[in-house]
């Protein structure tokens, strides 16, 4: 087996993302608290860039498009995943319902508390 296929199972199985969130978070600390690189990690993060399309223009920071753009897209992944192993998947059968939600009120129950504790401050609603 070649080094090429031994790549190409790496990637299709789950285990390769993990180790990249891994690689990136440690990557991430380690920048982020050096003394060094600390002032190049917050240009960055807070670095302004726009993409313009025809006639839309999306212009933001770099933070910005991660807290609200990955992010978002990240839940919904993680909502079809869910989807998926209810439907289909492992937690097809009723007996195995329970861990389910309590994945989904690991989710919810957050949130909820979130939003009790700042109903009434507009500009912490949005998180």
């Amino acid at each position: 087996m070649g080094i090429n296929n031994q790549l190409r199972e790496l990637i299709k199985s789950g285990t390769f993302a993990g180790i990249l969130l891994i690689i990136a978070f440690t990557l991430a600390i380690v920048v982020s608290n050096n003394i060094f690189l600390a002032k190049y990690y917050s240009s960055f993060i807070y670095s302004k860039f726009s993409l313009t399309i025809g006639n839309v223009s999306l212009q933001t920071t770099f933070i910005e498009l991660v807290n609200d753009g990955l992010m978002t897209f990240f839940f919904l992944l993680i909502g079809l995943e869910m989807k998926f192993h209810l439907v289909e998947g492992e937690y097809k059968n009723k007996k195995l319902i329970l861990p389910a939600a309590a994945a989904l009120g690991g989710v919810v129950v957050p949130a909820l508390v979130y939003m009790f504790f700042n109903y009434d401050k507009p500009e912490l609603i949005k998180g």
